[in-house]
């Protein structure tokens, strides 16, 4: 039914999107060990790995001629030609951030068909009705932790889900098995689908 395909969804998903997946490598102020976002700004030593947020900066360079060595980065254009060092760091970053938001969606739709009352509510409003619904909640599914949900499925907390990776679902299908047994037409052979 609906349930065991979205739990066989919610595990093949999630576990593929998980931000555990996507190791980063941010940029870090050399001096206090701050995460450097080019959306918060930080200042970069021409020439260098030499990087500092802008209370370090503050200190570390006091004076015209000290600042004068530094750029600002404020977007990942202002490093210049000293981009391409930067970059397997910024698009790790950008590859983990788009994970957690993809991991979030996929938690969110999971709590959402598991929960009857609010499967409900999606299917005869939609999207925009389960929002606003969701808005007088005392809380809110969008408020929830996704992780949480992650952990308890895993940990087979519900009957149904411990059921369900007991009996073949503990270990999600490749990407090359899951093309596969698109091209076969189903994943066949009991694997906790339907």
């Amino acid at each position: 039914g609906l349930e065991s395909r979205a739990r066989a969804g919610f595990h093949r998903q999630s576990t593929k999107w998980h931000p555990g997946n996507f190791k980063s490598s941010p940029v870090m102020c050399d001096e206090c060990g701050t995460r450097l976002r080019p959306a918060g700004g930080w200042f970069h030593y021409t020439g260098d790995f030499y990087d500092l947020c802008r209370a370090d900066f503050a200190l570390q360079a006091p004076t015209e001629e000290d600042r004068e060595k530094y750029t600002e980065v404020l977007k990942v254009d202002d490093l210049g030609e000293e981009q391409h060092r930067y970059a397997f760091e910024l698009d790790r970053t950008a590859a983990r951030a788009a994970a957690e938001l993809r991991f979030m969606q996929i938690g969110l739709a999971w709590r959402v068909i598991k929960d009857d009352a609010l499967r409900a509510i999606y299917l005869a409003c939609g999207w925009d009705g389960l929002v606003k619904a969701e808005s007088y909640a005392e809380a809110s599914v969008f408020e929830e932790d996704f992780f949480r949900h992650y952990d308890a499925f895993f940990q087979g907390e519900d009957e149904e889900d411990r059921q369900y990776l007991l009996l073949g679902g503990s270990a999600p299908l490749s990407d090359d098995e899951e093309e596969y047994e698109e091209r076969r037409g189903g994943r066949g052979g009991g694997r906790g689908d339907g």
